[in-house]
């Protein structure tokens, strides 16, 4: 969601409704503490909660939360008269007290399909299965995952336990007790989900008289193969990607503030008709988008600047240098000479500790991805892509400021399932994303291709002209050397002098330009380009033809797929070029 901080980072909450007496104030206390050190490590974002509001450990960390003065978003698993069902009376008053809060935002997920409003009539399982959406909820839209928990794994759909397996992402089966939890000591987290474990206990239900569970320390959770591993602190890389989530949002109010931003527009206006009254849902991905957008090209424009001026700056020097070496050995030439270098390291410098070119490829990373996740969403084909999964297969989640996007991607996440719409909507939507995106974006491909392969036409016409004039300049001076020394220019400058000096002159200026375009990597450009306007282009074609509507989906799920990929091989190409990777040995 945006909001005047930027981009919320979002914290679920799970954990046990009940827990021993004596771990009320150490939850509490724990909970502040994870919440400061979270705000003090991201000053310009804005933290926001999500939890269900169930008794014990959801409303201990959220009314920590409102003492801190952070939003809250109420994400109920069920509509509100039903959810207070669950509660006693007095629960209910502390329930609606929280949701009068002025920083509590309150959103009931729909009920599943075959419930109706008398809950009366449910099953404990159908009961269970909203509560099972809720975590669901909470493992797609949180940032990472805060839990109140004794330690055990119980088996029950919905549970602490459960809602903490399927966060981390471990594969839905039965062995919950098979489980283990080690010790990670200074591994990274390497982009896998994260729990932060506030340890409680609780009497065992089976067992009321027995003794309490032993209680550990608070640690950072993720997963380790078929168990759990543990940090006592969070781990480093993980730190670093809340410090590039941060810097994104802390750079976009300062430039926002200078109104150095500009944009080609957002995503939601052009499709606003097909959304109709579920604008609110892409309003997050859109704003992101719009964003990420800008600074890509802000950042853009300031890199390409400065390749731009390092190549003008090493012809001139190219200039300096031989027109002292073979004209004239004029002292202001040389002084000249290194006026460009020592200002060439400054701007080198300044460009590397800026990350210029490094910013712009990781936020046209994120533009690039969001845009195409709100396409996926607008069609109903959000299901068939795994984009974390892409991004984390493409390679691109291994380069230094990428991961933290994963991030950005459930922070802008709707609350909602989407619920299916009718097929006349579904048809207008799948059109929209059709005539805004796909069709778009091919005669954009289209365009760009063309103006590339005439760039590249009308250079390779010059180095020919410039070869060929090479090649006749040398013939020139094997055949009528004596004769270009008697041509006398003046100031002691002959003819011979002056074609020597040009024919090193050239060169050398056309190996710059070669330079450059090599840095700018158009070559590989003008071929991603090409690819993308063949992808494009032809599932255009085929939309326009096709009547199914799951086809349709599936062809804007293969172009989303395909558009991803193409888009983190441009991306790791022009990384490369900035960023040697390491020699080995």
């Amino acid at each position: 969601m945006l909001t005047n901080a930027g981009i919320q980072f979002r914290i679920g909450i799970t954990g046990h409704r009940e827990f021993l007496p004596d771990d009320l104030e150490p939850a509490n206390k724990a909970s502040t503490e994870i919440l400061s050190w979270l705000r003090q490590s991201m000053p310009a974002t804005e933290i926001t909660i999500i939890s269900g509001l169930a008794d014990g450990a959801d409303r201990i960390f959220v009314n920590a939360a409102l003492a801190l003065d952070m939003n809250v978003e109420a994400v109920l698993p069920m509509p509100l008269e039903q959810y207070k069902n669950d509660f006693d009376e007095d629960s209910c008053r502390e329930l609606e007290k929280i949701l009068s809060s002025n920083s509590v935002e309150c959103i009931e997920l729909p009920l599943t399909s075959g419930l109706d409003s008398d809950d009366s009539s449910w099953s404990r399982d159908q009961r269970n299965a909203l509560y099972s959406n809720l975590s669901e909820d909470l493992r797609v839209r949180s940032n990472i995952l805060i839990t109140f928990w004794d330690g055990e794994f119980n088996g029950l759909a919905g549970g602490t336990g459960d809602t903490i397996l399927r966060y981390l992402e471990f594969p839905p089966d039965n062995n919950y007790h098979g489980r283990k939890i080690l010790g990670a000591g200074k591994e990274h987290l390497d982009g896998k989900p994260l729990v932060y474990w506030i340890p409680v206990r609780r009497h065992s239900s089976e067992h009321p008289d027995s003794e309490p569970n032993t209680k550990p320390e608070s640690c950072w959770l993720s997963s380790s193969g078929e168990n759990i591993r543990t940090w006592q602190s969070a781990p480093e890389d993980f730190i670093l990607e809340l410090n590039y989530f941060d810097q994104f949002n802390s750079h976009h109010t300062e430039l926002a503030g200078k109104q150095s931003l500009v944009s080609y527009g957002n995503l939601l206006d052009a499709c606003s008709d097909a959304l109709q009254q579920d604008t609110d849902q892409f309003k997050a991905t859109d704003n992101a988008y719009t964003m990420a957008d800008s600074m890509a090209l802000f950042y853009q424009a300031r890199s390409d600047h400065l390749f731009k001026l390092f190549s003008l700056m090493a012809a001139a020097m190219g200039l300096f240098f031989l027109v002292y070496a073979k004209l004239a050995a004029v002292q202001l030439l040389l002084i000249g000479y290194l006026l460009l270098f020592f200002v060439g390291v400054y701007l080198s410098g300044r460009g590397a500790k800026q990350e210029w070119f490094t910013r712009h490829l990781i936020y046209r990373c994120l533009a690039e991805t969001l845009r195409i996740r709100f396409y996926l969403e607008l069609t109903g084909a959000h299901n068939r892509v795994d984009i974390r999964e892409l991004l984390q297969t493409s390679g691109v989640n291994n380069f230094s400021g990428f991961s933290w996007i994963r991030y950005v991607l459930r922070s802008t996440r709707a609350a909602s399932n989407y619920a299916t719409k009718s097929s006349d909507q579904t048809e207008i939507r799948i059109e929209a994303a059709r005539s805004n995106w796909i069709e778009d974006q091919a005669k954009y491909f289209q365009r760009k291709t063309h103006q590339l392969h005439q760039r590249h036409h009308n250079l390779e016409r010059i180095k020919r002209w410039i070869i060929g004039g090479l090649v006749v300049a040398a013939i020139i001076l094997v055949f009528f050397k004596k004769a270009l020394v008697g041509v006398d220019l003046g100031s002691h400058l002959t003819l011979k002098t002056l074609l020597i000096f040009f024919m090193g002159l050239l060169p050398f200026w056309l190996g710059i330009w070669e330079i450059y375009q090599g840095k700018m990597a158009v070559k590989e450009l003008m071929w991603q380009y090409q690819n993308q306007w063949q992808h494009f282009s032809s599932t255009d074609e085929i939309l326009k033809n096709s009547p199914s509507v799951e086809f349709r989906r599936d062809t804007i799920a293969q172009l989303a797929k395909s558009s991803i990929l193409e888009n983190c091989l441009w991306i790791i190409q022009r990384h490369h070029r900035e960023h040697e990777p390491p020699t080995a040995g």
